[in-house]
């Protein structure tokens, strides 16, 4: 059985307190506590005969809400309110609970442990709504579909399984660029690149240390066919190489910090080095997006670029 077992064992509990209610404003004086001369006694006036309308009005009320938190759009007024009410409900049980317990200690057997177990399951129904919001929320965040196997209302768990997921970020070798870095201008305008100097940072993001240059550091700007694919997708573009760069060593998981400053698109390729899914995200949140991508099994690598220029920035694997 799922956890939301909770909710129908409030609603029972919410049917259950209100029967006895109702077969006392029906005359029935089974069950009522003192006795059948308390019950002719307070029955005889008639805010006890209100008093059990408004609790067999409060009990269906109440069933009705733990529904509504098990059935409403997550983000739907009702579903607010809902969950306003259960926690109102569970303090309000529990607290009667309590005082009951206090006032006859074990005495009373039947009362006061009912008040207090309805506080508790409604304290859960409000907890679970909670929870249900978190996780939805959390696929969002993820962008979960159908496409990758799991639907809108995931588990929780499967969410920690891909937050595992490890991945490595690679720079390029310094060694692909060696032969241009001793050139002179003449040169390298004949292969298309610049020689510039940093003015600003960021500005400058070299793609073989990983870090931006600093201002009046000597940089390339040169053309590189960063996929380098047999398939429509092959591209080439202008990317910044500094020329004391040495080759940036990641560890596991580890994101640069010139990456996680700027807004990124990432672009998820299969072992053929066809695009299977691209999305645009802030640097921040590159962590996540990075296990979501990587979440279905078919994204054998990730490409990441910088959103506005469009530029390369770094390729990332799963390990």
């Amino acid at each position: 059985m799922n956890r939301h077992w909770i909710t129908f064992a409030a609603c029972m509990w919410s049917l259950v307190f209100a029967a006895p209610h109702t077969w006392w404003a029906l005359g029935i004086s089974a069950g009522f506590p003192g006795g059948e001369a308390k019950y002719h006694f307070f029955m005889s006036s008639t805010w006890r005969y209100v008093f059990d309308l408004v609790v067999i009005f409060l009990s269906v009320l109440a069933a009705l809400v733990a529904l509504t938190l098990l059935t409403a759009p997550q983000r739907s007024v009702w579903r607010r309110l809902a969950h306003v009410a259960a926690w109102i409900a569970c303090g309000m049980l529990t607290l009667r609970g309590v005082a009951g317990f206090i006032h006859d200690g074990f005495s009373d057997r039947i009362w006061n442990p009912t008040f207090f177990i309805g506080g508790i399951l409604y304290g859960g129904v409000a907890l679970l709504a909670h929870r249900n919001f978190r996780d939805q929320r959390r696929c969002r965040q993820f962008g979960l579909t159908a496409r990758f196997g799991y639907r809108r209302t995931i588990d929780a768990r499967i969410i920690e399984l891909i937050m595992q997921i490890p991945f490595q970020i690679t720079a390029l070798p310094i060694e692909t660029f060696c032969s241009l870095l001793n050139q002179t201008d003449e040169d390298l305008q004949a292969v298309g690149a610049r020689r510039m100097v940093a003015d600003k940072s960021p500005g400058f993001p070299c793609r073989v240390s990983l870090v931006d240059a600093e201002p009046g550091e000597e940089v390339l700007l040169i053309p590189f066919t960063h996929h380098d694919v047999k398939s429509p997708y092959r591209a080439t573009g202008p990317i910044f190489v500094r020329v004391k760069a040495q080759t940036a060593k990641l560890e596991v998981n580890e994101i640069p910090q010139m990456i996680l400053s700027r807004l990124l698109s990432i672009r998820g390729y299969d072992s053929d080095g066809m695009m299977l899914i691209s999305d645009v995200v802030n640097g921040s949140e590159l962590e996540t997006h990075l296990r979501r991508f990587f979440a279905d099994p078919s994204v054998e690598y990730i490409h990441i670029h910088n959103a506005r220029p469009g530029c390369y920035n770094c390729r990332v694997d799963r390990v």
